[in-house]
């Protein structure tokens, strides 16, 4: 783990957060870590890198932190307030009266930076290559 309990406990910005239990404190931080896997798309498992493992560390706190918040009742029923049902017949469907916006971004912009600057960028080898022009093969 790239944050301990010790660290989420110090770190957090909510209370409650450090009253959980350490097994369910324990899971927020494998959910947070399985975050970063996903949003990097490189396993931090191994490295060694003090820079790294301080933004991992920090990283996992804010994400605690996000995926704690966004487990509360209250913020569930909020974000599917704005949707709307109607059945006709044996058709139903949900539709949302209000769009919600789909982005890469978590709204925390210390954990936003950290994430990007832990994924790799998109870098092409020596062996791409293109050709361009007209092609004489008669």
């Amino acid at each position: 783990m790239f944050a301990i309990l010790e660290n989420i406990r110090d770190g957090t910005a909510f209370p409650e957060v450090k009253e959980l239990d350490d097994e369910k404190l324990t899971a927020y931080i494998k959910r947070a870590e399985r975050w970063i896997y996903y949003a990097t798309g490189v396993d931090y498992s191994g490295t060694a890198d003090e820079g790294i493992l301080t933004d991992l560390q920090t990283a996992d706190i804010h994400l605690v932190d996000l995926l704690w918040y966004q487990s509360q009742d209250d913020v569930k029923d909020e974000a599917i307030s704005g949707m709307q049902s109607e059945r006709m017949g044996n058709y139903q469907y949900t539709k949302m009266q209000k769009a919600t916006p789909q982005s890469d971004s978590t709204g925390i912009p210390e954990l936003d930076m950290i994430l990007k600057g832990l994924t790799p960028s998109k870098v092409y080898g020596a062996s791409f290559f293109s050709v361009s022009g007209p092609g004489d093969c008669r």
